[in-house]
Parts: structure tokens; C-alpha cells; sequence
């Protein structure tokens, strides 16, 4: 936008959608953001989380994404003022913007913790005791065989020794 033409509400949601295609197209850890996202939001749903939790993660899911899109805003401007040119000053601008992402990051997954941990937890209590019922109807199992392989022995010898009385 110029400062002798305004948008209108249409063109700007324009800019707007081009812009989070470009960043998108050209920028691989957004891609990878949004896949966590994916994940994650489908975690949630796996779990029933309630509408305050999904709340909280669609905060934490556009804090990320939004602080990875203006990191990428600020090197794209970067670049284009400094002709790519390598400059101390700019190198310092672009690891402060990566370091916001970063720590977005960070605290994003501390958040997923909080929240995905105690289920987890529980998830996996019932995957040990369904495991071991498992493992303990093996053992039944194993048992029960045993035991018919014994019965089998014993028949199988007292089935000799009725061929043998009859036979003498």
C-alpha cells in the first residue's frame, strides 16, 4: 500500500492470503510448524480435550507460527535493504527474530507438556496393565498346553501299558 492509495477491506485480505502463501511455499520450518500443529491439534482431539485446552494450543500453535512468519518478514526486508550484503547489524537483527522463534518454540512445547502429560501418563498406565493381562493370558495359555501335553503323555502311557497287559 502507498500512502496516496488505501486498500480496501477485500485487497488487503489479498495481501494477506499471498502472504501466508509465499511464506508457505518458501519457508520449510513453517511447513514443519504446521505439521506439529496438525499432529498435535489431532492428538487433542484423540484425547477430548476441552474447549479451553484447544483454546490455549491454538494460541500456542499461532504464537509460534505468527512469530516464525515475522522472523521471516524481517529477513525478507533484510535482504532486500542490504542487497543480501553481509552486515554484523543484520546478522544480529535475523538472530534475534530465529531467537523469538525459538523461544516460542520452547515455551510451545512446555505448554504441550503441561497438557498432554498427565494423559500420557495415563495412556500409558493402561498400556501396561493391558500388556501385562495380555501377557498373563500367554502364560495361561502356556500353562493350559503344558498341561495337555501331560495328559497326552499320561494317555499315551497307560495306552501302552493296556496294549502290553492285553498282549500278555
Amino acid at each position: 500500500m502507498t500512502k496516496y492509495k488505501s486498500q480496501c477491506v477485500k485487497d488487503t485480505f489479498k495481501n494477506a492470503q499471498k502472504g501466508v502463501g509465499l511464506v508457505v511455499r518458501t519457508e520449510k520450518n513453517i511447513r514443519i510448524h504446521l505439521c506439529i500443529a496438525v499432529l498435535v491439534l489431532a492428538a487433542a482431539g484423540y484425547f477430548h480435550f476441552s474447549a479451553t485446552k484447544f483454546c490455549v494450543l491454538f494460541l500456542t500453535i499461532t504464537s509460534v507460527i505468527g512469530a516464525e512468519m515475522v522472523n521471516s518478514a524481517i529477513e525478507f526486508a533484510l535482504d532486500a535493504a542490504f542487497h543480501n550484503r553481509y552486515s554484523k547489524l543484520v546478522g544480529m537483527a535475523k538472530d534475534i527474530a530465529a531467537g523469538a522463534v525459538m523461544f516460542n518454540a520452547v515455551v510451545a512445547v512446555m505448554i504441550g507438556i503441561i497438557l498432554f502429560l498427565p494423559l500420557i501418563i495415563n495412556f500409558l498406565i493402561i498400556l501396561k496393565v493391558c500388556l501385562l493381562m495380555l501377557l498373563l493370558k500367554f502364560a495361561l495359555f502356556l500353562i493350559y498346553k503344558f498341561f495337555l501335553f501331560l495328559v497326552d503323555i499320561h494317555l499315551l502311557q497307560v495306552g501302552i501299558l493296556l496294549e502290553f497287559h492285553l498282549d500278555s
